[in-house]
């Protein structure tokens, strides 16, 4: 006769966030772009941590798989990101380039064997407390190139129209000058020669995520699990 194993999990979970000082729709899409944690091992096996059991994944995936583990186990991945970045800004072309290497992944299981080992009933207990880079932000890019179309002073001449003393301060500063018709206002001056222009960006940071679970086994066909995590940046 073959047994069912029954595989059920409670997944419990928290969150606790820092300020955030970015606030804008670009990073809104980017934080809620995370991957799911996981060992060398899983990865190698295209991230299909819920269906097996006995690894450190578990903690995450579906802690009822912690009940699989016969004894204790220690974990640590690492990982390496490389950004290889290309932009184009007003027909300059600019390249940069970024590496990362850091742990993604971190954990350790505590296993305990019951008195019923082998026999019918509870087998074992398992606890398991892992760390988790869910996201890396670390990059960087550039762009530069000479500007002849725009300029910032565009700006700054219409306040020149509405405000009159930053009118008569500003119009000393050299950046612009009053057309012929004096009821036409000023134009920037920086349109007669082009500006160079650099935009270096660089990113740092990780969302991290840290978890506690524990799962049991029951008599080698039952498995229940429950994690507790935190997110942070």
């Amino acid at each position: 006769m073959k047994s069912k194993k029954i595989i059920l999990s409670l997944l419990l979970s928290g969150s606790i966030v820092g300020f955030a000082h970015a606030q804008s729709v670009d990073d809104a899409v980017i934080i809620s772009k995370d991957e799911n944690p996981a060992s060398a091992r899983i990865k190698g096996m295209g991230n299909v941590q819920t269906a097996l059991g006995g690894d450190i994944s578990s903690i995450n995936g579906n802690p009822a798989g912690l009940g699989f583990y016969s004894r204790s186990d220690v974990n640590i991945t690492f990982d390496y990101l490389q950004n290889n970045n290309k932009t184009n800004f007003l027909g300059t072309n600019s390249s940069s380039n970024k590496g990362n290497l850091g742990i993604a992944q971190a954990g350790v299981v505590f296993n305990f064997p019951s008195r019923n080992l082998g026999y019918h009933g509870w087998q074992s207990t398992s606890i398991g407390i892992s760390y988790n880079k869910r996201q890396n932000f670390n990059n960087s890019w550039v762009y530069d190139g000479v500007n002849n179309e725009t300029s910032f002073v565009n700006n700054l001449t219409d306040l020149m129209a509405d405000d009159s003393d930053f009118r008569n301060d500003f119009r000393k500063s050299n950046l612009v000058e009053i057309f012929p018709t004096a009821a036409d206002g000023y134009f920037p001056l920086a349109f007669q020669e082009g500006k160079h222009q650099v935009n270096d960006v660089l990113t740092k940071g990780n969302h991290n995520n840290t978890s506690l679970a524990f799962g049991a086994n029951y008599n080698n066909t039952f498995y229940i699990g429950a994690t507790l995590g935190f997110s942070f940046f």
